[in-house]
């Protein structure tokens, strides 16, 4: 049975201040069958213009991605992974994870920490070099592999993993791209493994912008219909400054069906 989580409420709270930065995070909780699902997500980063929305080629991808890391400009930068990173590890008996598009690795700190052995991919080497600085000064290197790659070209990986977690990576590649993101899962996730998504949503009612963002649900939906069941839908917006909100969502899929690629 899948369950949908729909968030209403919106109460807001200071979350960091930077050096030049103000970062507040206005996350709607509101409670559904006695649990907490996805919030709204509202962060200020003025006079800064960034489009890793928009389907753009891997090196193009790259090379705003490197741009954002040089500049410091990260809303992802927390020391903790959301909540509902938390929630599923709290669920879970620690294993083997795979963090997708890892950033500075506050996730692959945050499993490490609480047992997990993990791989974290991210293509931008800058990244790369300050999350194994973080892991080193947390005190869990040994628990954590980082590894400058494509999550669309996961080859160099020999392992199976009980949990894969994308927050945030994949909803802004092409579909072509995205058909062997997909493959790669199939191959590293058993029978049984969880596959945790957070992913922006294109609005049906921006259709016509010249330059479409991140993913259509149905294309996510078909990418995973084979060999994945969805398990939890928890939807919700982000807002990035006076921007206009993005719909988005987080997606609990299991592994089924271990198929051969």
């Amino acid at each position: 049975m899948i369950r949908i989580l729909v968030a209403h409420d919106k109460p807001s709270i200071a979350h960091r201040i930077g050096q030049l930065l103000v970062h507040v995070f206005s996350l709607r909780l509101n409670s559904w069958e006695g649990e907490i699902p996805y919030g709204k997500l509202a962060a200020g980063y003025p006079n800064y213009e960034f489009d890793y929305g928009k389907n753009m080629s891997e090196q193009s991808r790259l090379e705003d991605f490197t741009a954002r890391y040089e500049s410091g400009l990260v809303p992802w930068d927390d020391e903790l992974p959301p909540p509902e990173v938390i929630t599923l590890v709290q669920e879970l008996e620690s294993g083997k994870a795979l963090d997708l598009g890892c950033g500075y690795g506050r996730t692959s700190i945050y499993l490490a920490q609480h047992g997990w052995q993990v791989d974290g991919i991210d293509f931008v080497p800058r990244a790369i070099e300050i999350a194994k600085e973080r892991a080193a000064s947390r005190g869990v290197s040994k628990d954590i592999r980082f590894h400058v790659a494509s999550v669309a070209d996961l080859d160099f990986l020999g392992d199976s993993y009980d949990l894969v977690i994308d927050i945030g990576c994949m909803h802004s590649m092409p579909l072509t791209e995205l058909a062997a993101y997909r493959d790669g899962l199939l191959r590293l996730l058993p029978d049984g493994g969880i596959y945790l998504l957070f992913a922006h949503l294109r609005d049906e009612d921006k259709s016509g912008e010249e330059e479409p963002r991140w993913i259509q649900e149905e294309d996510l939906l078909a990418l995973l219909a084979d060999g994945f069941e969805l398990l939890i839908a928890e939807y919700g917006e982000t807002q990035v400054g006076d921007k206009p909100a993005w719909k988005s969502a987080w997606f609990r899929y299991r592994r089924i069906n271990n198929q051969a690629i």
